[in-house]
């Protein structure tokens, strides 16, 4: 199973919502790690794009008692009994699938959601577990331009998980 990470949902995000990031498990499933910082988070939201989604394949999680305000750990594969789902992921990802994901409070509306986060399978399959996919950037990174002129935008980043609890809230 693989990801790639582009950021998306990042345009509109708050300066200090907090930080999504993505780790896989020994069996290379995908593990969120959500750090909500200064606000409270009782959603979370995976949207699907690819050839084999339909436009709006989006699959929500919802805290089953209270928000987390605490840094965390969600696997969407597993069965977290923190949250609770209507729907499940797809168990496999097409080479060309991308996962959009944010974590909010009170719905993808509110004022407070994390900087989002969105992942290929090609970057997931080349994780590690403990290596951690984010889209913090600092004022360093640019974009680069090649030869003919195309930009890249910067792409995610990667770290261990010590460095991105350092990263998700400054």
């Amino acid at each position: 199973m693989a990801c790639v990470v582009t950021t998306l949902l990042s345009g509109c995000t708050p300066a200090n919502g907090g930080l999504i990031g993505v780790t896989v498990d020994e069996s290379g499933k995908p593990v969120f790690l959500l750090n909500p910082c200064e606000g409270e988070i009782d959603t979370f939201t995976v949207a699907m794009v690819g050839p084999n989604h339909e436009p709006g394949s989006d699959f929500s999680w919802h805290r089953r008692s209270g928000v987390l305000t605490e840094p965390t750990d969600f696997a969407p594969y597993g069965n977290d009994p923190d949250w609770e789902s209507d729907t499940a992921l797809p168990e496999h990802l097409g080479s060309e699938d991308v996962f959009s994901v944010a974590a909010e409070e009170n719905g993808f509306a509110s004022a407070h959601r994390t900087r989002g986060l969105s992942v290929n399978a090609a970057e997931l399959a080349e994780l590690k577990p403990g290596e951690v996919l984010h889209n913090r950037y600092d004022s360093s990174d640019q974009p680069s331009v090649d030869a003919s002129g195309t930009v890249h935008p910067v792409g995610n980043k990667r770290t261990d998980r010590a460095g991105f609890a350092e990263l998700a809230c400054r």
